[in-house]
């Protein structure tokens, strides 16, 4: 959030607006179909800690499968989707709320 701080004596004031919250780590969300098989490769430019909120649908956007990883740095992970129906989306949540949507 915004907070504004005031400082008050005898002398005068001093009033400075302070802009705080989480800085996302998150750079960037990849998903990759390898070759012809219906794996694909989850990858997750990071740095420092960070809670991921992975979520995969099918193509009826019916949800297969949901996790939490707590990542440190780069990631990366290779989802077997072989009986899931149709193109997956994946969504990924990272610890500032921010949404990422791969199809």
């Amino acid at each position: 959030g915004e907070y504004t701080i005031e400082i008050a004596d005898k002398v005068g004031k001093s009033t400075q607006t302070i802009v705080y919250g989480k800085k996302p780590t998150v750079k960037a969300v990849h998903v990759t179909r390898i070759g012809d098989e219906q794996k694909y490769l989850l990858a997750v430019a990071n740095t420092g800690a960070e809670q991921l909120n992975v979520r995969i649908f099918d193509g009826s956007d019916n949800l297969v499968h949901t996790e939490v990883r707590n990542i440190e740095g780069n990631f990366g992970l290779v989802y077997n989707l072989a009986s899931v129906s149709g193109t997956p989306r994946f969504e990924v949540v990272d610890g500032t709320g921010s949404v990422h949507v791969i199809k």
